[in-house]
């Protein structure tokens, strides 16, 4: 067999592939077009009753909280000295490049991650 048989065998193979994978593509649009069309029928019989009318729910307040700005000096010891042990313990040096207060996206965000667990 040479090599521009070999080749043309390779041609042949991938097209006959291509088309039972287009084949097997268009036979699936099929089939979802007629499942939808089926369901679309089967609901189209229970929209003819008509549903109760929905309840407005009430607006929750809007709580808003006020930020004191105070002296962080303790916090600020604190997470300084949780650095330096997590440095004499691996031995690795790690840099604080910025420090920057979360607003209350933030802190809302973490507030749903936390009690989204329980």
């Amino acid at each position: 067999m040479s090599v521009i048989e070999q080749l043309a065998f390779s041609g042949k193979v991938a097209l006959v592939g291509m088309g039972i994978v287009f084949l097997g593509l268009i036979i699936l649009i099929i089939l979802i077009s007629l499942m939808g069309k089926i369901f679309e029928s089967v609901n189209s019989g229970k929209r003819d009753t008509p549903a109760p009318a929905p309840v407005p729910e009430p607006v929750p307040e809007i709580l808003t909280e006020e930020v004191s700005y105070q002296d962080d000096a303790e916090l600020v010891a604190v997470i300084t000295a949780a650095l330096m042990a997590y440095e004499q313990k691996t031995g690795k040096a790690l840099v604080v490049r910025s420090v920057r207060r979360s607003g209350a996206w933030g802190r809302t965000a973490r507030q749903e991650q936390v009690y989204s667990r329980y």
